[in-house]
């Protein structure tokens, strides 16, 4: 079990900055976005990422693509 980076109050208040990012709204997005936040905090190898967050090469696939896009930059920016 991962160790709690954000409570369910929180992500209630993130899910919505998401949508309206235009990232897409899945099961998994929470994971996705727990997952990239914990690669980014441990600088541990994307191939090592604990499965609980997914499939590796699929958070490092949203990584990438919301990083392109600038996304992920907007992303931060709003919660900074």
């Amino acid at each position: 079990m991962p160790t709690t980076i954000i409570i369910k109050e929180q992500w209630q208040k993130l899910k919505p900055i998401f949508l309206d990012l235009n990232i897409d709204d899945k099961l998994s997005l929470k994971d996705t976005f727990l997952g990239i936040i914990y690669r980014l905090k441990t600088d541990c190898p994307w191939r090592y990422l604990p499965n609980y967050y997914g499939k590796a090469n699929t958070v490092f696939k949203a990584f990438r693509q919301w990083s392109a896009s600038d996304l992920f930059y907007r992303l931060l920016r709003i919660l900074i």
